[in-house]
């Protein structure tokens, strides 16, 4: 699992970010319930609730190859996800490990797959997730699966979520002394949170589709360069 998990899930769907890139999402047009268009099983018994077009532009001197963005600057594309499941996170958790263990057919795991201290930290956050790999049309195609549990996220990074609202509105110069007090807090960054592939970032911006609600998530990103 690469090092970018923990801030894994605070930004994929989040509008803003960080790293000189540009983030523009699309809703996919439905014409009845939402339906996976990634080819990756859910879990059984959720549901879908949101599905949406990914578009990335990313521009950055940042030289890591640990997100779904591997292949360097330019245009990705790809789809997000968001479901719903009745099972509990600790549940969720087994099935994505199992996933993770022996991948669906034409999926591989992706090969930065060691654990950190901070997967640790995300996994306490209610938010665990894993990286996969595929092949379609000749392209890699980059995903990342992760299992969430809203009402446990919310208890941790609630206070959060103001500053980070707060933080999406200000000029850069006015961002440092956010980012040093939600570091001080969480032990991440906002800037680290709102790179345009993070699992927080899917997380956050999901959790208001929970808010209502007494269900688990599950979130996938996909992506390949164009």
């Amino acid at each position: 699992m690469s090092k970018w998990f923990i801030v894994a899930t605070l930004a994929a769907l989040l509008a803003g970010c960080g790293g000189g890139s540009q983030h523009a999402a699309q809703t996919i047009t439905q014409s009845g319930p939402a339906t996976n268009p990634i080819d990756f099983p859910l879990a059984s018994d959720s549901r879908v609730l949101v599905a949406k077009a990914f578009k990335q532009d990313i521009h950055t001197t940042n030289s890591s190859n640990d997100t779904v963005m591997k292949e360097g600057n330019g245009m990705y594309v790809g789809n997000e996800v968001i479901a719903g499941s009745p099972a509990s996170f600790d549940a969720l958790q087994a099935w994505l490990k199992a996933q993770y263990a022996k991948p669906p057919a034409g999926y591989r795991q992706s090969s930065d797959v060691h654990a950190s201290q901070q997967d640790e930290t995300a996994r306490s956050f209610g938010v665990d997730g894993r990286d996969f790999e595929t092949t379609q049309s000749g392209k890699k195609v980059s995903l990342i699966v992760v299992v969430m549990d809203p009402a446990k996220v919310t208890g941790r990074l609630g206070p959060v979520l103001t500053l980070i609202r707060r933080y999406r509105d200000m000029p850069e110069f006015m961002r440092s002394p956010i980012d040093k007090q939600v570091k001080d807090q969480t032990g991440y960054s906002v800037s680290d949170m709102l790179q345009p592939d993070s699992p927080l970032g899917l997380a956050l911006d999901a959790l208001g589709e929970f808010s209502h609600t007494n269900e688990r998530a599950i979130l996938m990103l996909n992506a390949h360069k164009q």
